[in-house]
């Protein structure tokens, strides 16, 4: 999206615009302007002689566009009357939640499902709708939160802007509702430009210089052709390969995070932060609040608190909760390998801590000592790298190429 000039231009006349009007027409324009430009990524509703295409109009995107309006509507009206509901209320939150994710469920994950049972071949023109989970779960944060009387009053043109915000709807942060109300400058500040305009330049420079060239030049060869050399590669070939899609990925989705934050400043609102240098965490808990912090944040509130209070197993909580930050990714055998994976490298470190907490080696936390444990999680989370890069249709062939990588990394070679 951000490699689109259509976007740039939208987000010039937008922030003019955006600070031209009245205050109490701001959140009404920002919101109807996000919709309009998430409406036309997918091109033009006219053909080329300038008549009106009807099949232009349901495309899964638009489709999904519009269901979003009706949901925005419904969490809306229903969040904020629920006093209304009298013995039902307790039952108005989950059904929403319920509703959400089954909505979820129907784009993201049956498809894949129904191709497992049925043994036939994943289509790979398969459209997601756009940023169906990052909305899903802004939905299930603002249910839940409301039903707790943690948000405060506010309109719905406010709603609509936090939900449509064009800058943060493809690829996050995944914004809270509270932030978002707190976080809203109403007068244009000559901070939120110079912050807004650098954060921007950062992430470009990330995406298409750090990520794009000069790393992606050390690349020297891809998935598909590491697949096909496996037993002919070192194994420093295969850590190589899965340390550079590392570092490839991590600089090019913390680059679209800038560029999102910086965009949203330039319209006064200051959005949570998503990276925090995790290439430097110590251990693999520390990675994950440096690490799409804002998806870790999430499901520690709304997955792991609550399966912990509901099994007292903190391990259960753990893989939960990472079981979940995998399906958010997709619905495949490898992302809940992924998830599993993490899932269990947090769960060592949770058992490690408690063996030196018994065992009174504190000296390990003090000094060169504590430095031990970036190179190791830096390495562990490369290795979870093995399934990401082998994700394309979520056929379960690509669980097995990402075990043969993940293997191979090791000096163990499976077959083709």
């Amino acid at each position: 999206m951000f490699s689109d000039m259509t976007f740039w231009l939208c987000l010039a006349v937008s922030v003019v615009l955006f600070w031209s009007l009245p205050g109490r027409w701001r959140f009404g324009f920002v919101g109807l302007i996000s919709f309009a430009y998430l409406f036309s990524l997918d091109g033009s509703l006219f053909s080329a002689n300038g008549q009106f295409d009807s099949a232009a109009l349901l495309t899964k995107n638009r489709q999904t566009l519009l269901h979003l309006i009706v949901w925005t509507g419904v969490f809306y009206v229903v969040c904020n009357n629920l006093s209304r509901f009298g013995r039902w209320r307790p039952y108005a939150v989950p059904s929403l939640v319920i509703g959400i994710l089954c909505y979820l469920a129907y784009f993201k994950y049956v498809p894949t499902l129904l191709g497992y049972v049925a043994g036939k071949p994943l289509d790979k023109h398969i459209l997601i709708p756009l940023g169906i989970s990052y909305f899903s779960f802004k939905f299930i944060h603002y249910a839940i939160e409301c039903s707790r009387g943690n948000i405060k009053a506010h309109s719905l043109s406010q709603f609509f802007a936090y939900i449509y915000l064009f800058p943060i709807f493809t690829a996050g942060p995944i914004e809270r509702f509270d932030h978002f109300q707190n976080q809203q400058h109403r007068q244009l500040r000559r901070d939120d430009v110079i912050l807004g305009s650098t954060r921007i330049v950062h992430g470009l420079i990330k995406k298409f210089v750090v990520a794009g060239v000069l790393l992606t030049s050390l690349q020297p060869f891809g998935t598909e052709q590491l697949l096909n050399n496996l037993d002919q590669l070192h194994f420093w070939d295969v850590w190589w390969f899965l340390v550079l899609s590392y570092l490839i990925i991590y600089m090019d989705f913390s680059a679209y995070s800038d560029i999102a934050i910086g965009a949203s400043r330039l319209f006064g609102f200051t959005i949570m932060e998503n990276f925090n240098w995790p290439v430097l965490a110590p251990n693999i808990s520390n990675f994950w609040k440096r690490w799409h912090m804002t998806l870790a944040n999430w499901c520690q509130a709304y997955v792991y608190m609550p399966t912990l209070g509901l099994t007292r197993q903190p391990y259960a909580a753990v893989f939960m909760t990472f079981l979940a930050i995998g399906l958010w990714h997709a619905g495949s055998l490898n992302f809940i390998a992924w998830g599993l994976y993490h899932g269990l490298g947090v769960s060592a470190y949770f058992a490690w801590n408690k063996v030196k907490r018994k065992k009174r080696w504190f000296f390990l936390e003090r000094g060169k000592f504590k430095y031990w444990g970036v190179p190791v999680t830096f390495l562990y989370m490369a290795g979870s790298f093995a399934f990401t890069m082998t994700h394309q249709t979520g056929h379960p062939s690509e669980f097995y190429a990402a075990l043969r990588i993940l293997c191979a990394a090791f000096g163990v070679t499976l077959e083709a």
